[in-house]
């Protein structure tokens, strides 16, 4: 957990956003875990709000979804994923908006195979 807060405190810094999601195996149900409180220190906020492990004896949520800007999620959850894995699989959407700069159009005009003679024949052909 160290290492990833070491993580946590060079990229946050530097960036707008971050959003951060894995099998983290740490049980966010258990009020004592020690997940939370560093992704918090660093203003993130937890969204997945159901298990996402479910065995006969147990309902834990062990694959959060870290983000530090709760207002780009449009949706989040989890989908059963009986018969490919134990675990749940997580989803969150997101609103992005892409800046597309504007394209820069450049014409020229290649004169490496240019022919007068053809040129001024164009020329008279036009009608």
């Amino acid at each position: 957990l160290n290492d990833f807060d070491n993580i946590l405190f060079t990229v946050c810094p530097t960036v707008d956003e971050v959003i951060c999601l894995s099998d983290f195996n740490i049980d966010l149900f258990n009020v004592c875990n020690p997940l939370e409180p560093c992704f918090n220190s660093y203003n993130f906020s937890q969204i997945i709000n159901e298990p996402t492990r479910i065995t006969s004896t147990s309902s834990t949520l062990i694959d959060p979804v870290f983000v530090t800007n709760t207002d780009l999620v449009e949706s989040f959850g989890t989908i059963s994923a009986d018969g490919i894995s134990d675990h749940r699989v997580v989803f969150c959407n997101l609103k992005l908006v892409l800046n597309r700069s504007t394209p820069k159009l450049i014409s020229y005009h290649c004169y490496n195979n240019f022919s007068l003679n053809d040129f001024l024949n164009d020329l008279q052909n036009l009608s």
